[in-house]
């Protein structure tokens, strides 16, 4: 629900499945630039709903910060303010918060129309240091204060440049404490089209105050959907480089033994045909890696448009824990539903390659973990299926068969999958040498594909070195 309410860039900051809506209420005191003297400051009540989201810059690394979906505040100047100089989306309420004796804190928003009123009653004076509301998602008052907003950023996008805008807020003395609320009244759920018919779920509830804050200037990141020169080719070598430090070390070895060892004429001519060997694919991979993973159409996805046939309404990735294509898919069928899918298992998936792919990997887009024998989908309920580059990571027949006949269940009538895969070919050996024996061959995916119901309706190269596969329901 909440993945479609963030811009490009941008994914949801989640604990154990769930995404999390902040409803901040705030009372700020002597607010203004700050070149400006403190008596010219504006005192004010604003809340906020913002949702918790992360962002990985171009330089690899990942922020954590809220994205703001609305803002009120009582006080016109700030309203007229903040929307000339953020995206904060503020309107003008009425807002009451005052402490009773009983250290009672009730906060009333009043807005036109009662769009995002809030009746609201903080309990200040019980202790709640470990104490977590019944309904809480989270397992200790810790892993809540990982969430206990605002955090360090606040992510906005900017839709003319296509960059996210990071903005670093600055405070002291941020030492949040849980407390007991009494949420009466949150009409924002209830009158926000993309929220109606949920009930929201109370997470936390925390108190802060006297904190001293300031907001530094905002940092623009462009999104740029294009890959970097030679992101594939170096991904490769991050991935697999045992295998190329010994194929390196392997042809030091050989040169040196040829020059220092004496042997006979037939043993130094194998030695050497091995080192050349060696080098010659040490070479070739790299090379054929940077044509097919940076240079070819491949890693842009935008064949898939046309190998569908169609712009489905909703469609599944699956991965097992490497995920280059989500974005990209998403700018591409913008109004479609999606989900993704990391179906690695460790027993199925053996190679420690894929392990270290997994621990270096950055997805943009968290994916939702799951048994490929069992997937969490309807019969008949998805248009289309995205297995890109990552179906031979099962190793079995058994498994590829568990797995295509799983997406067979959930694929509507006319749904369509879309399987791409390096093969176990001449074009590979040539590339890879004896590592196209971690792809399987063409026969291989074509016979998976009929034990599990269903029909190879077209199939095409994308570079000599990967093939596409359409697959789609057999009648019976």
């Amino acid at each position: 629900m909440l993945e479609p309410l963030l811009p490009p860039g941008l994914t949801l900051d989640t604990y154990d499945g769930y995404g999390f809506l902040a409803v901040a209420i705030v009372q700020t005191r002597d607010l203004r630039p700050t070149f400006l003297p403190r008596g010219l400051g504006q005192d004010f009540v604003l809340t906020g709903y913002r949702i918790f989201a992360k962002f990985k810059t171009p330089a690899g690394r990942t922020i954590r910060g809220l994205r703001i979906l609305r803002s009120d505040a009582d006080r016109a100047l700030m309203v007229a303010g903040g929307n000339l100089l953020t995206h904060y989306n503020y309107r003008k309420c009425d807002a009451s918060v005052t402490a009773s004796a009983d250290r009672k804190l009730p906060v009333t928003i009043r807005t036109p129309g009662g769009e995002a009123d809030v009746d609201v009653v903080a309990d200040l004076a019980a202790d709640t240091a470990e104490r977590l509301p019944p309904s809480s998602p989270f397992r200790t008052p810790r892993d809540a204060r990982k969430f206990a907003g605002p955090l360090p950023y606040t992510l906005d996008y900017e839709p003319q440049t296509h960059s996210i805008v990071a903005i670093k807020g600055l405070r002291e003395r941020w030492t949040p404490r849980l407390v007991d609320v009494d949420v009466r009244h949150l009409s924002f759920f209830d009158n926000d089209a993309r929220f109606r018919g949920v009930t929201p779920i109370l997470a936390s509830a925390f108190h802060v105050h006297d904190i001293d804050y300031r907001w530094q200037r905002g940092v623009r990141h462009r999104l740029d959907p294009r890959p970097r020169p030679f992101q594939g080719v170096l991904q490769i070598a991050r991935f697999n480089w045992p295998a190329y430090l010994s194929g390196f070390l392997t042809v030091i070895t050989s040169l040196v033994a040829m020059s220092t060892i004496p042997m006979p004429p037939w043993i130094r001519l194998i030695i050497g045909v091995g080192a050349a060997s060696a080098m010659f694919w040490l070479l070739a991979s790299l090379i054929v890696s940077h044509i097919v993973y940076d240079r070819a159409p491949l890693r842009r996805w935008t064949w898939i448009e046309n190998a569908l046939g169609f712009a489905p309404g909703n469609w599944i990735n699956i991965h097992a824990g490497l995920d280059e294509s989500t974005p990209a898919l998403q700018r591409l069928f913008p109004k479609s539903s999606s989900r993704v899918f990391d179906f690695f298992d460790a027993a199925e998936m053996t190679e420690p390659s894929i392990r270290r792919a997994r621990h270096l990997a950055r997805n943009e887009i968290e994916p939702q973990r799951v048994d490929f024998r069992s997937l969490p989908l309807a019969d008949g309920s998805i248009d289309a299926a995205m297995l890109l580059l990552s179906a031979h990571e099962l190793r079995t027949r058994d498994g590829r068969v568990a797995l295509l006949k799983e997406l067979r269940r959930a694929l509507a009538f006319n749904g369509k999958i879309i399987l791409a895969e390096h093969l176990r070919d001449g074009p590979n050996f040539l590339a890879f040498g004896p590592g196209f024996l971690h792809f399987f061959g063409r026969s291989e995916w074509r016979a998976s594909a009929a034990a599990a119901g269903l029909r190879v309706e077209r199939e095409f190269p994308v570079t000599p070195f990967v093939r596409v596969f359409v697959l789609g329901r057999t009648a019976s």
